[in-house]
């Protein structure tokens, strides 16, 4: 378990896009007995999008979208109520009309039982990360039973990586910088050409040439200094701001 975790871990650390980290879930998933899951990250504020990562069907991944299901799908709500992991299964719902229709729509789908983890945050974002399966056999039970602590850590770090990759950070300027915007800003701010930041992100040089270019599109510049210059200056605005916000009155 330490070796797939230590890999786990360094995949989500050189992921760069929502499949790659998806690919790292497949694949300590499948490491475990746990090969089908679910991450959902439900926004707290209006205007931003429900973001789902998973390997579910995608007929049912659909479905879940369109009729809003995270709205009223009885493991997000009792996950939001509550901090810890449970199990669950069609059971689960009780008697419920519309929680029977959810869990037999999912069985539908394979989806019969699950472990979920939830993921809570001090300032009101809500997360979780389901593993599920088609019913409940030995290898499911044990591996969750088996693995709960670890489980946690696989989401906490997953729903980490998450937030610092694929939300973009909005800096002073109104300029919405990608993770990897800012990575490769950052290494060319020190003085690393493009093949050296290709081999230190393990991408293409033409990769590092297209976040790049449209870090430089969002600045408004036309080289790749000015890009660097006017990130430069944005940390230090953005630092400053920060410090004068922690100020004591």
């Amino acid at each position: 378990m330490h070796r797939l975790l230590q890999s786990y871990l360094d995949e989500l650390e050189t992921a760069g896009n929502a499949k790659q980290l998806c690919q790292a879930l497949v694949r300590i998933g499948g490491g475990i007995d746990l090969p089908t899951f679910a991450y959902i990250a439900i926004p707290s504020t209006s205007g931003r999008q429900l973001r789902l990562i998973t390997n579910y069907p995608d007929p049912w991944r659909r479905h879940y979208v369109d009729q809003r299901y995270e709205t009223c799908d009885p493991i997000v709500l009792h996950s939001i109520r509550q901090p810890h992991p449970f199990g669950w299964d069609p059971d689960f719902g009780g008697d419920d009309p519309f929680n029977c229709k959810f869990f037999d729509e999912a069985s539908g789908f394979g989806i019969r039982c699950g472990y979920t983890i939830p993921i809570h945050h001090w300032h009101g974002r809500f997360a979780a990360l389901t593993f599920a399966a088609d019913r409940q056999y030995a290898a499911f039970l044990h591996a969750t039973q088996t693995h709960a602590l670890a489980l946690r850590l696989i989401a906490y770090q997953f729903h980490r990586q998450v937030r610092a990759k694929l939300e973009p950070v909005h800096l002073l300027t109104g300029v919405h910088l990608t993770y990897r915007e800012r990575q490769c800003l950052a290494l060319a701010e020190q003085g690393n050409a493009f093949p050296d930041i290709a081999l230190i992100l393990n991408i293409s040089p033409r990769t590092v040439k297209d976040y790049i270019d449209g870090a430089k599109a969002k600045f408004g510049v036309n080289n790749v200094r000015d890009a660097v210059m006017l990130f430069q200056a944005l940390k230090r605005k953005q630092l400053g701001s920060r410090r004068t916000a922690d100020r004591p009155p």
